[in-house]
């Protein structure tokens, strides 16, 4: 039995993506059982065996919110991606109609906030690309390059204090830094092209500059995964351990999804 969990309100899990996914299951005569993110209770889903299978119907916020299930780890049927988000950066570095990430989500690294644990799939971020986020989420319209130029050019960059497995390290004029499991961030920047979700390792970027003005044409290469070259501005570290101190309170994303005023943060690759 396929069981279907889906979110209405999610950027492209229109009618028809839906539709296509039933046609998929009538022509191949499985049983199969939509269940509404917004309406669902975890019994819905904690009868599930062995033999079922729990297909997640969205992108990289629905996996992760998913992924915030306190008892998500009780379950026993397989976990199969079908893509229909607007980001889906999970999703490009999978192949399929209906992907198997059962092993991939337990193996998802985590953060920390007042020593709560929360999980994550692509990554984490804290200053300007969580401002974009926060903005694109605001205006389901919106582009996260065109937002982003925009929010440029208000941005107060900040001063980053970070300890990667035990070695401290101090940037200033920083834009923001991004602690990566998968390779994309903002529905297609390939902002990690070097990260493996199988190492264990986080990838970890840091944009930096004295003025916007010599951030912006660094965005382009980050779509191509070319940003390194750009020395001055880019900053790359590996680790698997991660403490986080900012001069000033941020917005922080972790896939897409916007936490308020954080100064501090631990991240973990496991």
């Amino acid at each position: 039995m396929y069981y279907v969990l889906f979110n209405p309100k999610s950027g492209n899990v229109k009618e028809k993506s839906l539709l296509r996914l039933e046609k998929y299951f009538k022509k191949r005569n499985l049983n199969y059982k939509m269940l509404n993110y917004l309406d669902y209770s975890f019994e819905d889903i904690d009868v599930l065996t062995e033999k079922d299978f729990l297909v997640l119907a969205g992108g990289d916020g629905t996996i992760n919110h998913f992924l915030s299930e306190e008892k998500r780890d009780k379950i026993k049927a397989k976990i199969l991606l079908y893509k229909a988000g607007s980001g889906n950066d999970f999703a490009r570095e999978h192949k399929g109609f209906l992907v198997d990430i059962t092993e991939e989500l337990k193996k998802s690294p985590y953060y920390l906030i007042n020593d709560n644990k929360h999980y994550f799939i692509n990554g984490v971020g804290m200053g300007i690309d969580a401002a974009v986020c926060d903005a694109v989420n605001l205006h389901k319209d919106g582009s996260y390059f065109k937002t982003a130029v925009n929010i440029f050019k208000t941005f107060k960059p900040y001063v980053l204090k970070i300890i990667v497995d035990g070695k401290e390290y101090i940037y200033n004029d920083v834009f923001f830094f991004v602690a990566m499991n998968g390779k994309y961030i903002g529905g297609g920047m390939k902002i990690a092209p070097e990260a493996n979700r199988n190492d264990d390792i986080l990838e970890i970027y840091i944009i930096k500059a004295k003025s916007y003005k010599k951030i912006i044409p660094v965005f382009p290469l980050i779509y191509l995964g070319l940003h390194k070259i750009a020395r001055s501005n880019v900053v790359h570290l590996r680790g698997k351990n991660i403490k986080v101190s900012l001069s000033e309170k941020q917005m922080m994303q972790a896939d897409g999804e916007v936490v308020h005023d954080l100064s501090n943060i631990e991240i973990h690759s496991n």
